[in-house]
């Protein structure tokens, strides 16, 4: 199966909170097709249903991007975090504008 780690993670949060597919759906703002994928591990949450997924269940940010293979370890320590550019620079090299760079750096950091 693909994407084992958030599969696993997604039918936990599941069980958890006795819901079903399409009402995580709701609450994180995604179709229930697209949690049915993540559930059968045809596809993966991007950065952002990510960060929702986070808000969410309260699990770090960092472990579930990395449970979503979008980062290679499981960092728990805020410390130990490359800063959100630094990151989008290495993993998206020359891809990203600036103007997007700023974008994300306030949508995955929201000023409290």
């Amino acid at each position: 199966m693909r994407h084992e780690r958030i599969v696993a993670f997604l039918t936990g949060l599941l069980a958890r909170y006795k819901m079903k597919p399409n009402h995580l759906a709701k609450k994180i703002g995604v179709s229930h097709a697209t949690v049915l994928r993540w559930l059968s591990g045809e596809d993966k949450p991007n950065v952002k249903h990510c960060y929702e997924l986070a808000k969410f269940s309260g699990t770090s940010l960092c472990t579930i991007l990395y449970m979503a293979e979008h980062i290679k370890t499981d960092i728990t320590e805020e410390d130990s975090l490359p800063p959100f550019r630094e990151y989008m620079e290495r993993k998206y090299p020359e891809v990203l504008p600036e103007k997007v760079i700023v974008v994300l750096e306030e949508f995955v950091s929201p000023q409290e």
